[in-house]
Parts: C-alpha cells; sequence; structure tokens
C-alpha cells in the first residue's frame, strides 16, 4: 500500500509539475509578463496566508493519525476537528472583509505597475482574495484527509482541481487573449469548487453522533503546546521562503516580478516532487513513534532520507545546471532565459537543501515537541529575516536566491547537528550524514555534471534539440540516482544473494 501511494501521490505532482510547464508559457504570450506578475502575487497571497494556521493544520494532521490508529475516542476526536475548523472559517472571513476595500491601495501603493489598466488590477487582487479565502476555509477538512493516509483519493481530486485551474485557465486566455479580469474570474470558479468538494469529503471522516467524553478545553490543552510549536515554525518557514517575493514585489517592477515568479514557480518543481512523499512520511513516523517501535522509526526515517537525497539530488542537478537551457524551451523567450537562468539555478539549490533538511523537522514533529525548533528559531528570524530584504533591496533575485541557499547550507550542515543530538544522539547523526546525505547527493550530482561537462553546444541549437537533450539528461540522472540508492540499500543483501527489494 505504501507503495501504491508513493506511486499515486508522486504521478500526481509530476502531472502538475508538467502542467505548470505546459501553461505558463501560455499565460506569458497571452496576458504578458506584468500581468502574469499578478499571478505570482495570488501564489506568494495564499502562502502568506499560513501564518494565520496557528500549527492547526499540524494539530489537525497528528489527531487525525492518532484517531485511526485508535489512540483518540471519535466523540473527543469530531469535537475537536469542529473547534478548530472554525477558526479556518472566521480567518476566511475576515480576509475578505479587509482584503476586499484594501485592493484599489495595493495596486497603486505597493506594486509597481506600468502598463495594466488599474480597474483590471484591483478586479484581479479581489478575485484573488476570494479564492484564497475559499481554499483556506477548506484547508482543516484536507489536513483530515492526509492525516487519515488518504492520498490516493486526495491526488485523484488534486488532478482534476489542475486540469481545470491550468488547462482551463490556458483555454480562457486564448480565447480572452490579455483579458486578466475573465481569468481570474475562472480562477475563483475553480477555487470555489476545490473548496467545496474538499470541505464534504473530508467531513465524512468527522463522526458526526458520537457523543464527546471529556470538555473541550481538556481535549485542546495537550495540543496546544504542540500546535504552538508548529505555529511558530509555519510563521518561520513563511517568512524565510516569502519574504524575499513580499521585498521584491516593492522594489521591483510588477513584469520584473513576473518574470522572477516565472523562475521560482520553476524552482519549486523540486519541492512539489518531494510533497506527496513528505505527506506519507510525516504520519508513518509519528504512528511508528505513538507504538513505540523506535528501531522501525529509524529504519524507515533512514530509508526515506536515502529516497529523498537520490531523488532531488538528481532533479536539482539537471534543473541548477542547465537552468538556461531549461527556461528558454519553457518560455521560448531568450530574454527572460537569460534574466531567470541564475535566480532559477540558485533557487533550485536552495530548495533541494532546504528538502533535505526538512528531516530535522520530521524528527522533532513526530516527537511531538516542536518546542525547540520554536526556540531555535525565534532565534534566527531576527537575523535571516533582514538578510534576506538587504539582498533584495541591493541585489534583487540574484540576492535573494544567493540568501536562500547561504541559510539552508547553514540549517542542513550546521543545525541539523544540534537537533539530532538532542532529539537521538551525536552518533546517529553521524551515520545518518555520512552514509545517508552526503554518499547518495554526491552520486546523484554525478551524471548531470558529466553531462554539463561533456556536452556540445550543438545539443542546443533548437527547442526541439535541446527537449530531447534535457529528457536523456533527466532519463540518465534519475536512473543513476536510483541504481545507486538499491545499492546503498541492498549491498549487503546483494554480496549474500538475498536481494530486499524485488
Amino acid at each position: 500500500m505504501l507503495k501504491k501511494k508513493l506511486i499515486i501521490t508522486t504521478g500526481n505532482q509530476v502531472y502538475g509539475i508538467l502542467l505548470g510547464f505546459l501553461v505558463v508559457p501560455i499565460y506569458l504570450h497571452y496576458l504578458g509578463v506584468e500581468a502574469y506578475g499578478l499571478v505570482g502575487l495570488f501564489a506568494m497571497t495564499l502562502a502568506w496566508l499560513a501564518v494565520l494556521d496557528a500549527g492547526i493544520g499540524a494539530g489537525i494532521i497528528r489527531e487525525s493519525a492518532r484517531f485511526k490508529s485508535g489512540a483518540v475516542e471519535s466523540g473527543d476526536y469530531a469535537a475537536v476537528i469542529r473547534v478548530l475548523a472554525r477558526f479556518f472559517l472566521a480567518t476566511s472571513i475576515i480576509l475578505v472583509l479587509v482584503g476586499v476595500p484594501l485592493s484599489p491601495w495595493i495596486a497603486t501603493g505597493w506594486l509597481n505597475v506600468e502598463h495594466l489598466q488599474h480597474s483590471s488590477v484591483v478586479v484581479a487582487l479581489i478575485s484573488i482574495i476570494v479564492s484564497v479565502a475559499a481554499r483556506w476555509q477548506s484547508e482543516p477538512f484536507r489536513n483530515v484527509l492526509v492525516g487519515h493516509e488518504e492520498q490516493i483519493w486526495l491526488s485523484s481530486f488534486n488532478s482534476v482541481a489542475l486540469s481545470l485551474k491550468y488547462l482551463g485557465g490556458a483555454l480562457v486566455v486564448w480565447l480572452r487573449p490579455g483579458d486578466i479580469e475573465a481569468f481570474f474570474y475562472y480562477q475563483g470558479a475553480v477555487a470555489l469548487f476545490e473548496a467545496l468538494v474538499i470541505r464534504i469529503k473530508g467531513g465524512r471522516y468527522v463522526p458526526a453522533a458520537a457523543a464527546q467524553r471529556k470538555p473541550i478545553r481538556e481535549l485542546l490543552a495537550p495540543l496546544l503546546g504542540f500546535m504552538l510549536g508548529a505555529a511558530f515554525a509555519n510563521v518561520a518557514w513563511i517568512a524565510m521562503t516569502q519574504v524575499d517575493k513580499v521585498s521584491l514585489s516593492k522594489f521591483i517592477s510588477l513584469e520584473s516580478f513576473g518574470v522572477f515568479s516565472t523562475t521560482t514557480i520553476a524552482a519549486s518543481a523540486v519541492m512539489m516532487l518531494n510533497l506527496p512523499f513528505y505527506q506519507i512520511v510525516l504520519p508513518r513516523l509519528t504512528a511508528l513513534k505513538a507504538a513505540g517501535d523506535e528501531q522501525g522509526f529509524f529504519d524507515f526515517f533512514r530509508l526515506a532520507t536515502q529516497i529523498t537525497v537520490a531523488v532531488i539530488t538528481a532533479v536539482a542537478g539537471c534543473m541548477a545546471l542547465f537552468s538556461y537551457h531549461l527556461l528558454w524551451l519553457w518560455t521560448g523567450n531568450a530574454e527572460v532565459a537569460a534574466m531567470g537562468a541564475s535566480v532559477l539555478a540558485l533557487y533550485v539549490v536552495g530548495n533541494a537543501l532546504q528538502v533535505i533538511y526538512t528531516f530535522c523537522y520530521s524528527l522533532q514533529y513526530a516527537c511531538g515537541n516542536l518546542t525547540f525548533n520554536t526556540r531555535a528559531f525565534a532565534c534566527f528570524l531576527p537575523v535571516f529575516v533582514p538578510v534576506i530584504v538587504w539582498a533584495a533591496y541591493h541585489y534583487g533575485a540574484v540576492g535573494t536566491g544567493a540568501a536562500w541557499v547561504g541559510i539552508n547550507l547553514f540549517l542542513l550542515f550546521v543545525w541539523s547537528r544540534v537537533v539530532f543530538a538532542r532529539f537521538v544522539d551525536a552518533a546517529f547523526y553521524r551515520r545518518w550524514m555520512v552514509a545517508d546525505v552526503l554518499p547518495l547527493m554526491l552520486l546523484g550530482l554525478l551524471v548531470p555534471l558529466g553531462f554539463y561537462w561533456a556536452l556540445p553546444e550543438a545539443v542546443w541549437a533548437g527547442r526541439l534539440s535541446t527537449l530531447l537533450t534535457l529528457l536523456v539528461l533527466g532519463v540518465c540522472a534519475l536512473s543513476a540516482a536510483l541504481s545507486a540508492l538499491y545499492l546503498r540499500v541492498n549491498l549487503a543483501a546483494l554480496l549474500a544473494r538475498r536481494p530486499r527489494w524485488g
């Protein structure tokens, strides 16, 4: 079942990435680069809204996983979910009541619009706010589905929603070129449909008539420390990953922000590729820890690390080393590719390092203790955020990309040692880093580096030859990485002629 979930959820993420790669050039062509900057603003707004999560989403996932394993009474579980879901609904209403009146000021006082009509920008901003609010109020029910390990259904429905969002959006801009109002009206309708379906489906996993055995305060009390820790982790994550976008939306033109948004969407493929696997790993680690299966917990932790490092390093290496060719193939615009290549390479490297570092957070999450993480990032944020803002002001998108790489190098190779020493021991950290991370990281980079040094310029002469070259590169890099992973996991068994994977 785990392999089936992994295949289906990974397929869904790959499908979403491919759709994004397919339609973004269409959006750029029919809407224009400046209008596409509003699409980037849409994504940024949705990310910043997660600050309001206050750790509730993480708490819902954890309680749902515990309820599924029989550790929580059905009535108590239902009471907790309903109370927490009200927070999401309340914040969605507040967002609409505050955001809609502020839209005209945002269009003139914050964004640096050069060519778009003011009224069209205001309509787009209002549509963005309503869409984000609709999606937000359905988030607790999406978290319920994740906690109940319904990744297969969730992935299948996400494929439908992605098709409506991307392919339907491409059809709208093709039929109404340059009409950003029609585009954002359509995206709002899709967001409302998606939120409704998720709310109905997730609600079926919340017991309706079960009797509550404990007062709600007593039920929430054990979750409070965990949720506060998760909340701060959420704020820290959003601050580190989105403050660059907020800063750049003010310091550069909307058109330049559109180019930046294009490159960061491409770079986000690294994290999107890991998301389904992470959604499987987190509940499984939590369940193993709750069951007291320490050996199973650490074995699964190491195996998950090895799979992640092998795949992510191979993909990130290809994208970073061939960033210009990837952007040119994708957009068909040499100017956009030249402007965004360095930015894409930096963000891809930073995202890959961040994906590997998330195992440190997973360790603390599964242990149900995020206090240490909260205190650490309370110290880090006053340093990280000003560095990113300073880099954005002085060096633009290249500066924020370099800052992102530096921050994640520190987290993975310096801070993770402290985390492991606190929650496990330093010896396990050394085994994890020396046996699971560094070897597969180096092996994953061998093929991309070999292609980078060996390929002649002639293979990049046209878009078709560039496409074929990148496809061959990707297949070779992933095949080599997975082969190295197989040998790493099964070396002892292979020597004994007893392969573990069949």
